[in-house]
């Protein structure tokens, strides 16, 4: 039996659950998401769960204040209004009470909606008359509509028609029926998967606050707690529209027994697996999850999760500070809320939401007593004051360079630089480059940047100075994993009037993209194996960018090309009037075909291409891989250590700024590392032995890859020393050069790099 198994019985038999557990959540979709994992605590606990709901989240932290439940769910903005006592939570018994963070529930999206056939397309489309589903009949308060009127440069008050809605359904219908123009909506919520079917169907309207942070600031002064991004969860007409994204936590009143919060926080953490399969939203009841929310909510912890998180030896100094902070500040709340309705009861004012005056001695209140705004942390270091982030002494430099791939890679980039930049107070560079042979020459040997993607075709050409590597200031080098990149899916696409499906199409004069602007193009050769043509059979159309290279293919001066699915110039690509379709390299119809690709170019492996790039690729068997953030061996172990555990304990706030960020996980990189052939920095090394994650096997892994590395390195040295020896240029496009360098390597015995099944030396 496992310790975990051994801990789980231990409990199970010494603890006596209650034989009730009373838990309430919003009509429809918080029911199924309660429904889903309660009935497996029942069978694990005997306790007799109950499930209730309600659409108005002022009656559901009413319910659970006063104790009729023993938990509820808190997202950011509902969970503030109610502890600052915000409109409809003003009343003397819906204010500020003591609650207390249990586990995390979910990691949520939500956005704002219009019929399909709707003129309105983008939030500036918004105008003076539009007709906007009100939800006051059934919310505390609709900031977040609000937030978004502001945006649209509209007065929520002059310039909109308000529609009352009795439901989530109601608002869904109302929308549906042309009775309103626009509503706020959870993409995944019943209601809306129905309104979905309807004949125009639905369109989301993009917050995007990259593109526009103006809009986001007029947002902010009302409702500064949300966050936008990227939608994950819900049907296909949402998936990738910017909406706010944020991870809930389920929550309880403070005078709830620490011992059953203990046992519940346990069972969750330990029955995982038992549960994650039964709701779409239950795979981020996560121990992950709620440790990276810990980080940013206001909402201190029970103390029962507390002792729990004690025995893991999760819980830090600095978690203790903050929740002492939150504490602090409730009960600041909580007092206040007190006084002022004792006050206004010297006074005969009703205290009731709709009461202007009460309203306005409330608020006088707050402000007199200096009580501030409930706010979102960036990171457990963010309250302390003139904080530069990092270890005790550890100081940022004033300057990061990275360079990244042009359009999809420097927009990666950009989306957590910019979070780094505000924590670190240090100045990120963000170069574009499409040709790879200079990203790695000025990452590795010119030291010109700190950082750049390295997918394992190209590294491991670069490794092994294949083709337009071969150069006298590129080649190999000492280069280093400093954490997971993204996760790569890559193509080739044709017109979509073209005949072209599979590789089998491919036929004697077909016409490809000969990309100029890479280092090699094995890849392409690698088609060629599987489709059994010969490349002097194949018209080849230079291209010498990737705007070139899909325009050839649009134009029909070429047949064929190859991509990535996430390019923006694939997106504009697939604007054209044929549209685009992408060539099906289905591994598991067509077994021979793909061990002929591989034999070619072993580093790809073969999957379904999955959303978040151009609809055309969606479900088309395509290459897949990881992709590493890369740096040189001479790169300072303290920067890589601090990189390595920023991008780690900051990945809540950059995930959803760019689809490919969703990788940056401690999971992908774990994954990735079982398979790379690229030694780890130092750096991250002390990082992952730090969190107790780096084993023997990762240790006999790191001095077989460091091993292999190093005599490249060496042997191409040795090999330009010979060439100079001889006379011999040392370009790439000197075939004696080159002769001499296949020749020498294969004279040293020097393996090709390839990827491992996993970290016990398979592959």
């Amino acid at each position: 039996m496992t310790p975990a198994k051994a801990n789980a019985t231990r409990a199970k038999s010494s603890y006596k659950w209650p034989e009730e557990f009373a838990v309430v959540g919003w009509t429809g979709l918080g029911q199924q998401i309660l429904g889903s994992w309660t009935k497996v605590l029942q069978a694990d606990t005997g306790m007799k769960c109950r499930v209730a709901h309600t659409q108005d989240t002022v009656q559901r932290f009413k319910w659970t204040r006063f104790g009729l439940f023993q938990l509820t769910a808190g997202g950011t903005t509902e969970t503030s209004q109610m502890i600052e006592g915000d409109r409809r939570y003003a009343a003397r018994d819906t204010g500020p009470f003591q609650i207390r963070a249990v586990w995390a529930q979910s990691k949520s999206n939500s956005g704002y909606f219009v019929r399909g056939d709707s003129p309105i397309k983008d939030i500036y489309d918004l105008k003076p008359g539009v007709r906007v589903v009100d939800m006051r009949g059934y919310l505390a308060s609709q900031r977040i509509l609000e937030g978004f009127l502001l945006w649209a440069k509209l007065d929520p008050e002059k310039d909109v028609v308000w529609v009352p809605a009795t439901s989530s359904d109601h608002k869904a219908q109302l929308v549906v029926e042309g009775k309103a123009d626009v509503a706020f909506a959870v993409p995944s919520s019943p209601s809306i998967l129905a309104a979905e079917k309807n004949p125009y169907g639905i369109r989301w309207i993009d917050c995007n606050p990259e593109k526009d942070p103006e809009g986001l600031a007029r947002f902010q002064t009302v409702d500064p707690l949300v966050s936008f991004g990227p939608m994950f969860n819900g049907p296909p007409s949402a998936i990738g529209h910017w909406g706010t994204v944020g991870i809930s936590l389920y929550c309880t009143r403070e005078q709830t027994d620490a011992e059953f919060v203990y046992n519940l926080a346990k069972w969750f953490d330990e029955n995982y697996e038992k549960y994650r399969k039964l709701h779409p939203w239950n795979e981020y009841m996560t121990r992950d999850s709620l440790m990276q929310e810990l980080q940013h909510t206001f909402i201190p912890c029970h103390d029962g999760l507390i002792t729990y998180l004690k025995e893991l030896k999760l819980w830090t100094p600095a978690h203790e500070r903050r929740h002492r902070m939150n504490v602090d500040l409730i009960s600041r709340y909580v007092a206040a809320n007190q006084a002022a309705i004792e006050m206004a009861d010297r006074k005969n004012i009703k205290v009731d939401p709709k009461n202007p005056e009460w309203i306005e001695l409330w608020e006088n209140y707050k402000k007199d007593a200096g009580i501030p705004r409930i706010k979102m942390f960036r990171n457990l270091e963010d309250d302390l004051p003139g904080h530069k982030m990092g270890s005790k002494g550890w100081v940022w430099p004033s300057k990061l360079s990275v360079v990244s791939w042009a359009g999809v890679g420097v927009d990666c980039t950009r989306g957590w630089a910019k979070y780094l930049e505000e924590d670190a107070q240090m100045r990120i560079h963000v170069a574009p480059e499409f040709d790879t042979v200079n990203r790695f020459r000025w990452l590795g040997h010119l030291g010109l940047f700190d950082l750049s993607a390295g997918a394992p075709s190209e590294t491991s050409q670069m490794l092994m100075a294949d083709r337009r590597y071969a150069v006298r200031d590129g080649g190999p080098f000492q280069v280093r994993v400093v954490w997971s990149h993204s996760k790569g899916n890559a193509g080739f696409f044709v017109r979509g009037d073209s005949r072209i499906r599979t590789p089998h199409d491919i036929k004697p004069g077909t016409r490809i993209v000969n990309m100029t602007y890479v280092a090699s193009t094995r890849i392409v050769e690698a088609l060629l194996a599987w489709a059994q043509v010969d490349k002097k059979d194949i018209v080849w159309v230079d291209c010498n960018n990737s705007v070139e290279n899909y325009k050839a293919v649009i134009e029909g001066r070429a047949d064929l090309g190859f991509s990535f699915p996430t390019s923006p110039t694939m997106a504009e690509a697939e604007k054209n009037p044929y549209g685009l379709k992408w060539i099906e390299l289905n591994a598991e119809k067509d077994p021979e075909g793909a061990r002929r690709f591989k034999q070619v170019d072993p580093l790809v492996n073969f999957g379904i291409c999955p959303e978040g790039g151009v609809k055309s690729a969606v479900g088309v068997w395509c290459t897949e891989g990881i992709n590493l953030e890369l740096t040189a061996e001479r790169t300072s172990a303290e920067l890589v250590y601090h990189l390595a555990k920023w991008f780690d304990e900051n990945y809540a706030r950059f995930a959803s700024s760019h689809p490919e960020n969703r990788f940056r996980t401690r999971e992908v990189l774990l994954e990735g590392l079982k398979h790379t052939f690229v030694p780890c920095h130092e750096g991250l090394i002390k990082y992952l032995k730090e969190l107790k994650l780096w084993t023997p096997a990762h240790e006999r892994r790191q001095k077989q890859n460091l091993e292999l590395v190093t005599r490249y390195c060496e042997a191409y040295q040795e090999a330009i020393r010979l060439a100079d020896s001889r006379g011999l240029s040392v370009v790439a496009d000197n075939p004696e050069w080159v002769k001499l360098w296949e020749e020498y390597k294969k004279e040293k015995g020097l393996p090709p790099f390839k990827l491992f099944n996993d970290l016990n030396g398979n592959d």
